[in-house]
């Protein structure tokens, strides 16, 4: 998650104003309370309203919490904007973000259906 977070950085500093304001805009709609901060109460909420997700899985919010303070700084909460611009590959076992080595199902990458493939995290490959 560091090289994601990194990236994110790099993606913010470099991008023009408009994506700069789009990130900060991302931010204030997680940050419900305005506090500057995004509790996992309120992560979860916005990826269930946003996202459509019934359910996030808990190490997400974790990962991204690099100070490890419970709560995501607008730098923090940067990295998950960057792999929602960038990547979106998810375990669809665990539903895990995948941000580093998983497999793809061959036949589904080979396959002309809209590049809807069928991806794991290596947890699961025996």
């Amino acid at each position: 998650m560091d090289e994601l977070h990194d990236a994110a950085i790099a993606y913010y500093n470099n991008g023009s104003i408009e994506q700069q304001t789009l990130a900060r805009q991302f931010f204030r709609v997680m940050d419900i309370n305005g506090n500057g901060r995004v509790s996992l109460q309120e992560f979860t909420n916005f990826l269930c309203r946003t996202a459509g997700l019934a359910w996030v899985h808990p190490e997400m919010f974790t990962e991204l919490d690099r100070n490890g303070d419970g709560q995501l700084d607008f730098w923090e909460v940067l990295t998950l904007y960057y792999v929602a611009r960038t990547r979106t590959v998810g375990c669809d076992t665990c539903r895990r973000l995948l941000n580093g080595l998983y497999f793809t199902c061959v036949t589904c990458f080979d396959s002309p259906c809209d590049g809807d493939t069928f991806d794991l995290c290596v947890n699961y490959i025996e």
